[in-house]
Parts: structure tokens; C-alpha cells; sequence
């Protein structure tokens, strides 16, 4: 595989795990190839809701990034990001009190948005209730469900252990700040999003939302976009979901649109396995390869690899120019969704954190001295 120049420096620089590992332990190829894309308009929107998903893993205060972005934008820092920066009010960001979990509010003022982002795993407490894969009952499921008939065909919704509880978590105070975001700017839309387990963890606040738990009016349009998420429940948590959300659907003048991607050689996917009675919630999921985004035929959504006939040039195949810019992202991996290197925005947050932004009157003095000793540790790895 020949790699450009800056391909190589990011896959240097790499310290997180990508789970290729995972991917080529239990990830399966599906008998098919996959030729068509997702449209143009649609995938950028979809990119553009994968900022949120990504910002949440910020190492310093999400809520600064959002309300400092004019510093950002005078130093071009997190530039790719600042369309969403300096769109949105920052309403509330959560922090579990038994397992850390992130996640934050914000309201987007040209779209009429209210957007909820869920982190994925980010520290060992996350890891360890990763592992917890008994699957427990998800509760109220039978005084929820608007429509029991497909439920009780299955086995009753259980879901997850781990995933319910760094849910349960947060729901409390997670709800309130929906609750209070949805009563004063009345959006037009509602937006959940989380990459990882925090996609899992996006379709428990989505069906308990769905549920109508809240006791508050929700938008007519919902949308729920997860990146890389693992499965995370039983066939009848599924259609206990694909229940609300079809209840949801046909109310007139209502939208639920959803997005669920997977991306080459992410392993995350790929777990828990089927044959723990898993079961991935979308039937038409999404999957990532290289910079395109393609749709994955019905029947197909429980594999987590795909062929992949591409209109440009071929895997193997680096551009004519060994120094191109344009990142191909070629061994794909957890942590390079919607054309973007989620670790490098790591990098990026830690760096702010580091020099004190926004306090700090030498953050800038302090942000790019340790940028500048980052690239000659990189350009030593290459």
C-alpha cells in the first residue's frame, strides 16, 4: 500500500486504538459489493453532524471551544470545526458522576437545531463497564412499546448492562438539559449523535425520548446519527425501537431520519457478537471507505466489512502526486470517520488545555510552542 506523505505522518502520530486488531479477529466480509453512494447533499450533512460526535472528546472545556471560537478563529485553530463553533449556544455539558461520561447540549441557531452529543469511551471506568455484556432487561419496555405485536414475537428488549448503566448515568441530568433546550428555543429539529459506545448510548436516550418520558413536545423532525457505534441490544429492544419510531413516523408532518456507520477495518462494529444474541438496531446502515460513504443493501447490516467498488482509484493506489494533501484515510479504523482524524483533534484539545485557553494571557505563546515540539516529534517518527 503506498501512502502519501501526510498519510504517513497521521499513522505515525497514531497512539489510540483504531480496533484494525478487532476487525481482523471477528470482523466478517459480507458476499456483496457495495457500488452506490450516498448522495453529496446528504453526506456532507452527515459529516456535519459528526463535528458534535467529535467535539465531545475535547480535553479542554467543550463549552470553551464553543464560546471562545473567535480566539480559535484568529489563530486558524480547529478551523474545520468552526462552522458549528460559532453557530450554536451552548446550553449544558453533562458529566456522569459514577462513570465520567460526557456529553453536552447546544442549540444551533441557523438550523433551528438542538443537537445532543454523546461521548464513546474515554477513560478505563468506560472500558471496564464496555465489558459488561450480560444483557439485562431494558426496563418499561412492555408500558412503553406504542405497539406490542412485533415486540412480543421477539424475546423481550434486554439490552446491554454496561451501556445501561453509563445511560442511567446521565439520563437525569441529561433529560433536564433537552427539556430545558426544547421549552426555550423551540427547535425545529432534534439531533442525537455519538460515535462508539456513545452511539449505542444515543439509542437508549433516543428510545426513551421516543417513549415519551419526557413529558415535553418534540420537534417533527428527529434525526439519529451514530458513527462506529457496537451493537447493543437484543431483537427485541430492536423492534422495540424500529416500534417508536415507526409510532413516530406516522404522525403527520413528522420525520425520524437515521444514520448509522460503520467504517473499514473498525472492529467496534463487529461487537458484541451474534452469537451473545446481539442484534444492530439500523437495517440500512452506512459504511465508510476511504472518503466515500456507501449504502448497505437490506440483509446485510450485521457485517462489518464490505467490498467496495470505487469510482477513483483503487486502494493500493496512491495519488500522482506523492505530496497530495487529500488524505485517503487508506487502513480505516475506529477513530477516522467523516473524513476527519478524531485524534488529532485530541491532540489539538489537549494542546489548548495544556496553554491554559482561553485564561491563559500566554495560551497562544504556550498552544503553539508545544505545536511546534509536536511536529518535530512527528517528523522523527516518519
Amino acid at each position: 500500500m503506498s501512502l502519501t506523505e501526510v498519510e504517513r505522518a497521521m499513522y505515525a502520530s497514531e497512539s489510540q486504538d483504531n480496533f484494525r486488531w478487532l476487525s481482523k479477529l471477528v470482523g466478517t466480509y459480507a458476499d456483496c459489493k457495495l457500488t452506490k453512494e450516498v448522495e453529496a447533499k446528504e453526506k456532507n450533512r452527515i459529516d456535519e453532524i459528526g463535528m458534535y460526535s467529535e467535539l465531545v472528546y475535547s480535553h479542554v472545556q467543550v463549552d470553551y471551544l464553543f464560546q471562545h471560537h473567535q480566539l480559535l478563529e484568529k489563530e486558524s485553530i480547529l478551523s474545520e470545526y468552526l462552522p458549528v463553533l460559532s453557530d450554536c449556544i451552548f446550553i449544558r455539558k453533562i458529566d456522569g458522576p459514577k462513570t465520567d461520561l460526557s456529553a453536552f447540549v447546544v442549540y444551533r441557531k441557523s438550523q433551528h437545531q438542538l443537537v445532543v452529543s454523546i461521548s464513546g469511551s474515554s477513560s478505563p471506568k468506560h472500558m471496564i463497564e464496555n465489558l459488561r455484556a450480560v444483557r439485562t432487561p431494558w426496563p418499561g419496555a412492555s408500558s412503553e412499546s406504542p405497539d406490542t405485536s412485533s415486540t412480543t414475537k421477539a424475546s423481550a428488549p434486554t439490552v446491554h448492562s454496561g451501556f445501561l448503566r453509563l445511560y442511567q448515568d446521565i439520563k437525569p441530568e441529561l433529560q433536564e438539559a433537552i427539556r430545558g433546550g426544547l421549552e426555550i428555543h423551540q427547535p425545529k429539529e432534534l439531533i442525537i449523535t455519538g460515535h462508539s459506545m456513545g452511539g449505542s448510548v444515543s439509542h437508549l436516550l433516543c428510545i426513551d425520548l421516543l417513549s415519551k418520558t419526557l413529558r415535553v413536545t418534540l420537534p417533527k423532525k428527529i434525526c439519529l446519527a451514530t458513527y462506529g457505534a457496537p451493537r447493543t441490544g437484543n431483537l427485541g429492544l430492536v423492534q422495540h425501537f424500529q416500534d417508536l419510531v415507526t409510532a413516530f413516523r406516522s404522525q403527520e408532518g413528522n420525520v425520524f431520519d437515521e444514520y448509522s456507520l460503520k467504517a473499514y477495518n473498525d472492529g467496534v462494529p463487529a461487537v458484541p457478537p451474534n452469537a451473545l444474541g446481539y442484534v444492530h438496531f439500523s437495517d440500512k446502515p452506512l459504511y465508510a471507505f476511504q472518503r466515500g460513504l456507501y449504502i448497505v443493501p437490506e440483509g446485510f447490516k450485521e457485517f462489518s466489512l464490505f467490498l467496495v467498488e470505487t469510482p477513483g482509484s483503487a486502494l493500493d493506489e496512491a495519488p500522482s502526486d506523492p505530496n497530495a494533501q487529500a488524505n485517503r484515510f487508506p487502513k480505516g479504523g475506529h477513530n477516522y470517520y467523516n473524513g476527519r482524524d478524531l485524534e488529532a483533534l485530541r491532540r489539538t484539545t489537549d494542546r489548548l488545555a495544556s496553554a491554559g485557553f482561553p485564561g491563559n494571557p500566554k495560551w497562544k505563546e504556550n498552544f503553539w510552542k508545544g505545536e511546534k515540539e509536536r511536529k518535530v516529534i512527528d517528523e522523527g517518527a516518519v
